[in-house]
């Protein structure tokens, strides 16, 4: 936790450049996002002696960040946590397509987490509620042979309308 908050703090000085006086310490909401000092956006992740932030100055407010490191552990790997992490038709595909990815089952399972604890992390301030593991569904493309290593295919379960209001998109 500690270090979240010293590696966010690090990337706040470095995109504030000359205005370092005025960040205050960085306090937690009640979703335990870091509260981030006006016109600025950020995101914190840490695991174990490993803490990584990212931010950028947003006057407008109408960017998010969401970050989120895992390690492929294999203590951790072992854990089969498909039946919180993965909704039913996400099952079907990964079991489906499992003989054409790179990565092991449980591996996978690892990235979609990564991915939707990511977007959560973004989603947050902007609809400012807790987002369930099944409101999002997540697709990453993992052929060997796919020029699109990294990304992801990302399906919302959940009201646009009224999560999203349209005086809040561009």
């Amino acid at each position: 936790f500690l270090c979240g908050r010293i590696a966010i703090r690090k990337a706040i000085i470095g995109a504030v450049k000359g205005r370092e006086g005025d960040i205050g310490p960085i306090l937690k909401n009640e979703n335990g996002a870091p509260i981030l000092p006006e016109n600025v956006v950020g995101s914190i992740s840490h695991k174990d002696s490993l803490a990584v932030a990212l931010v950028k100055e947003n006057a407008q407010k109408k960017l998010s960040i969401g970050l989120d490191i895992e390690y492929a552990d294999p203590t951790r790997l072992r854990k089969d946590i498909s039946r919180r992490i993965l909704s039913k038709d996400e099952m079907i595909q990964m079991k489906k397509n499992n003989q054409n990815s790179q990565f092991s089952f449980n591996e996978e399972i690892l990235l979609r987490f990564s991915y939707k604890e990511s977007l959560f992390k973004a989603l947050n301030p902007m609809l400012n509620r807790h987002i369930q593991f099944s409101e999002i569904e997540v697709e990453p493309y993992l052929s060997e042979h796919s020029n699109d290593k990294g990304s992801a295919r990302i399906n919302f379960r959940f009201d646009e309308n009224k999560d999203f209001p349209a005086d809040n998109v561009e």
